[in-house]
């Protein structure tokens, strides 16, 4: 992705989904009963909880927030193209404008588009759908330093 935007001459941008395993609800098929927090003041001690939601440090959590992501990328215009890179999205959002390029790493993603307009449609449909930190050009990504110059 950095060799396209670099041949493109555009800088990435990048941003973070806001407590993105917890956006996921989970399947009928999946059950998960947990024993309140100790301490917690609005729970009395005897009950249980039913999951509806999946939460960090579930097993299938990252599964279901991919699933999730997956849909709503798809839903905005968003599709994989390679079956061999999960993690790379391309689409064309608008009619007649450049494609969109993502990488959606866990909770964090990095894109891009020639188009400025593009872009900024792509940031208005996603946060539609989470709670999302739009983080602008890219410095660091992954433990990864950048410098455009």
């Amino acid at each position: 992705m950095i060799s396209l935007a670099t041949k493109i001459r555009k800088v990435p941008k990048t941003g973070d989904v806001s407590q993105a395993f917890c956006q996921s609800i989970l399947p009928e098929n999946e059950k998960y009963i947990i024993k309140p927090p100790k301490g917690c003041p609005i729970t009395p001690s005897d009950v249980y909880l039913l999951l509806k939601k999946t939460l960090y440090g579930l097993k299938r959590s990252p599964c279901h927030w991919y699933d999730t992501c997956i849909k709503v990328l798809k839903s905005i215009g968003l599709l994989r193209p390679y079956p061999n890179a999960p993690c790379l999205f391309t689409g064309t959002l608008i009619k007649g404008e450049p494609p969109i390029y993502l990488g959606l790493f866990v909770d964090d993603f990095i894109y891009f588009s020639e188009s400025t307009k593009v872009e900024k449609h792509f940031e208005e449909e996603f946060e539609k759908h989470f709670k999302v930190d739009f983080q602008g050009e890219i410095t660091h990504f992954l433990g990864f330093k950048f410098k455009f110059s």
